[in-house]
């Protein structure tokens, strides 16, 4: 019985060996390394190209209004001919604003009494040029709209040709 015993303890160390070999040569380790890197440059181009003019509508009776065919971060509006006449004549232009951006953006209308790099003064004794809202958020893959405003509020007394150039700006910042 004795024998038997060793026999027994024997091949259960042989087979306690043989499992814990077994599983040492069956185990495995993964590691991975790297690093991440963010461009600011690269995301400031990306976010401009993601937040652009979709949309430049007005009465085509009274008023040309189109985004820039190579940059639809501009629109040009150009109020026809013999529209503007009397105080109180004005054309409105609604444009549309797109967001392909991942990020609400908080979009600030301004409109600014010079253009500084066109050397052009907006002749604010004669016209106005106002954005029917203010501040919006534009939420992340959405589109909102604006209007734009621009009114004769008062007729020249010599009778001279009288022109109005303006420059409204859309300030946009990721909120």
């Amino acid at each position: 019985m004795n024998k038997r015993r060793s026999i027994i303890a024997a091949f259960l160390i042989v087979a306690l060996l043989a499992v814990g070999i077994g599983y040492a040569a069956l185990t495995d380790v993964l590691k991975v390394t790297g690093s991440a890197g963010f461009a600011k440059d690269d995301a400031i181009a990306t976010f401009d190209g993601d937040v652009y003019f979709s949309k430049a509508l007005g009465d085509a009776t009274r008023v040309d209004a189109a985004i820039d065919s190579t940059d639809n971060d501009k629109v040009t509006v150009t109020v026809k001919d013999g529209i503007l006449k009397q105080v109180g004549d004005e054309v409105i232009v609604t444009l549309t604003i797109k967001s392909e951006s991942d990020l609400d953006v908080l979009i600030t209308p301004s409109v600014s009494d010079e253009d500084t790099a066109a050397g052009k003064i907006i002749n604010t004794d004669y016209f106005s040029v106002t954005t029917g809202d203010g501040a919006k958020t534009l939420l992340k893959g959405s589109t909102i709209d604006y209007t734009i405003t621009i009114k004769l509020i008062k007729t020249n007394a010599t009778g001279a040709d009288l022109s109005c150039n303006f420059v409204v700006t859309f300030d946009v910042e990721s909120v």
